[in-house]
């Protein structure tokens, strides 16, 4: 039983290996490696394939595609993640929080600012975070508050050119 195990999950490893499917490779090598543990060469491989996938979900993380970097970085095992690993799950779990709250927040409160910043200090080649933080701050300073609200409406009228600014990706459709 073990062995035809092993003997589809070398085969699963070689093919996602050669079409570059590291999640695919990784859970065959964790199978392997929980089969073997005292073969050296799948820990190594896995090891490999795990810095692949940390170093796809930084690609995708600077093409603006945070959600589908976080689902790679999910492929990973916990026992087999690296400090980069989650360094940059870390980063994509903040981005993700941070595009959120802004978008769920129609007025220009302090907490919208601070999000702002924090935004654009992570994603400092974002052109559209900083359109988008120049928009609140001029609201922010130009506006009374107006009735019920302490803060004046930043969003009002304007949620599709929001949702779109934020990112290339669009916000709506890359939210989990």
């Amino acid at each position: 039983h073990h062995a035809r195990i092993a003997k589809e999950a070398k085969r699963t490893v070689k093919d996602a290996l050669a079409r570059k499917e590291w999640s695919t490779a990784m859970s065959s090598l964790v199978q392997l490696v929980e089969l073997f543990p005292e073969k050296e060469k799948y820990r190594s491989m896995l090891d490999q394939v795990a810095r692949k996938i940390t170093k796809l979900a930084t690609t995708l993380k600077a093409d603006g595609k945070h959600a589908e970097a976080l689902a790679e970085l999910d492929a990973i095992p916990p026992h087999y993640q690296s400090g980069s690993y989650r360094e940059e799950r870390s980063e994509l779990e903040d981005l993700l929080f941070l595009r959120k709250l802004v978008a769920a927040s129609p007025f220009a409160e302090p907490v919208v600012g601070a999000a702002l910043d924090r935004l654009r200090a992570i994603t400092p080649h974002d052109e559209k975070v900083h359109l988008l933080a120049g928009r609140f701050n001029k609201v922010r300073a130009t506006r009374p508050t107006l009735g019920y609200h302490i803060y004046p409406a930043w969003m009002k009228g304007l949620p599709g050119i929001f949702s779109q600014a934020i990112t290339p990706s669009c916000l709506p459709s890359d939210l989990p």
